[in-house]
């Protein structure tokens, strides 16, 4: 996430929401197994020539992880 936040403009970052909840302590997970699409919202998402509201979510709840992310759809897809 500071990655993909870095890149971006202050004006298109402020329009990214990102949270996290649940208990995290002493969970483990695959290695890399959200970036493909944390990648993929930031990658379609970001459009310079209209408001690119992104949202990015990830529940932790009775051992079931959930992500889940909204992005902006183009007009020109």
């Amino acid at each position: 996430m500071n990655l993909q936040l870095q890149r971006l403009s202050p004006e298109l970052a402020g329009q990214v929401n990102y949270q996290v909840e649940g208990d995290w302590q002493n969970r483990k997970i695959a290695p890399m197994i959200l970036i493909p699409f944390i990648d993929n919202v930031f990658k379609h998402g970001i459009i310079l020539s209209q408001r690119s509201d992104i949202s990015i979510s990830i529940f932790l709840k009775d051992n079931i992880l959930t992500q889940e992310t909204k992005n902006v759809k183009s007009d020109y897809l």
